[in-house]
């Protein structure tokens, strides 16, 4: 989905909202409280961390995010609303993330430029 807005520049910050599944379609995480809820994932101490609203992003090569989510990010607009296929090797690879995503786990994820960061 997109609503035409601000084409952000390398090295701008953005807001980012997002939720993950593996390619099987398994829910593993997202910073919407609903959705947590409705996966029966929410975590009340998350909430209190922040964890539940965007996160703040940088936009471009250099971002500290894992490489196919950075990719997606820097394909969108402030307002867009997209969903990616992230291959293994562009996402946690080999050592997966914790106990969260296996090894070797290719991704799907939803993504949202909420807006330009403060």
């Amino acid at each position: 989905e997109t609503k035409n807005g601000k084409q952000p520049k390398i090295g701008d910050k953005v807001m980012v909202s997002y939720t993950g599944y593996l390619s099987s379609g398994k829910f593993f995480g997202t910073n919407y409280k609903e959705l947590a809820k409705k996966y029966n994932q929410y975590n009340a101490n998350y909430e209190k961390q922040g964890a539940y609203n965007p996160f703040p992003a940088e936009y471009g090569p250099k971002a500290r995010l894992i490489p196919g989510f950075r990719e997606g990010l820097q394909l969108m607009k402030v307002g867009d609303k997209a969903m990616f296929f992230i291959p293994s090797k562009l996402g946690y690879g080999e050592g997966g993330a914790g106990n969260v995503i296996p090894p070797n786990s290719d991704l799907v994820f939803e993504l949202e430029i909420v807006s330009m960061a403060k």
